[in-house]
């Protein structure tokens, strides 16, 4: 069965941000910011376990953004892009406490989409770019079949969860990971943490991790952990908070 996040945990609003938003960044978004978003998924070390489906985005050439809960205990995992394409890459930043995480791909891409600067404003439209899965041979890769896999054509307008921001907040997940995050009212789904919170220009305002089931109501980690994450790499190519669970699965004899 394959398995999609759907951001479980006991999601805390600590208290609303104080700071208010500016004008949308000047940045010139790909033609196709979709072609910039990465499709995941995880195999678990337990076979009796699902594959978990989440999402991704390219920040820059070389390093992707994700959130970090998908990967527990698992045995390998692959990006994938909308065209089926798989991309190596390695982990450089894995903080579980605000369920984020960056990694370095092999190879650069050319399409990217740019992290926001300034904190956007309450009452904001904005957009959850979720990957195209309509190329991807599912049981090829060793997933087994389920309501996506079994769904080949995936209509474009099922890309993108419309929706508006509510209020930027201070949260912790789980009581853990103090974090500024986003709260969103849009159609949040399974598969969807990892899925970059876009503005009217395409620029990163945040990256999905947690929604209510039954419930148009999200959150999104906001964009200036993802670049304080990023930064802190700048002048250490092998910084990171921690590691993943990667490798770690013990076969009985």
């Amino acid at each position: 069965m394959l398995k999609c996040w759907l951001l479980l945990g006991c999601l805390i609003v600590l208290s609303p941000s104080l700071g208010c938003g500016s004008n949308a960044d000047s940045v010139v978004a790909p033609q196709d910011p979709h072609s910039a978003v990465l499709g995941v998924w995880v195999e678990p070390c337990n076979p009796t376990q699902t594959t978990q489906l989440a999402s991704a985005v390219a920040i820059s050439p070389d390093l992707v953004a994700t959130v970090a809960h998908p990967f527990t205990e698992f045995r390998r995992f692959t990006l994938y892009s909308a065209e089926g394409k798989e991309h190596g890459a390695t982990f450089v930043w894995f903080d579980p406490d605000i369920d984020l995480a960056l990694l370095r791909l092999d190879s650069p891409t050319e399409t990217f989409l740019a992290l926001r600067s300034t904190p956007i404003n309450d009452g904001d439209l904005v957009r959850v770019l979720v990957p195209r899965r309509d190329h991807v041979d599912f049981e090829a890769a060793g997933v087994e079949t389920g309501p996506l896999g079994d769904n080949k054509e995936i209509a474009p307008d099922s890309l993108v969860r419309e929706g508006s921001v509510l209020r930027q907040v201070t949260a912790t997940l789980d009581g853990r990971g103090q974090r500024a995050a986003i709260e969103i009212s849009a159609d949040i789904q399974a598969g969807d943490s990892g899925a970059p919170l876009v503005d009217e220009n395409d620029t990163i305002a945040g990256i999905v991790f947690a929604s209510v089931k039954r419930s148009e109501r999200g959150w999104a980690v906001a964009a200036s952990e993802v670049e304080h994450a990023r930064s802190a790499l700048a002048g250490d190519a092998t910084a990171h908070r921690t590691d993943p669970d990667l490798g770690r699965c013990v076969n009985p004899d």
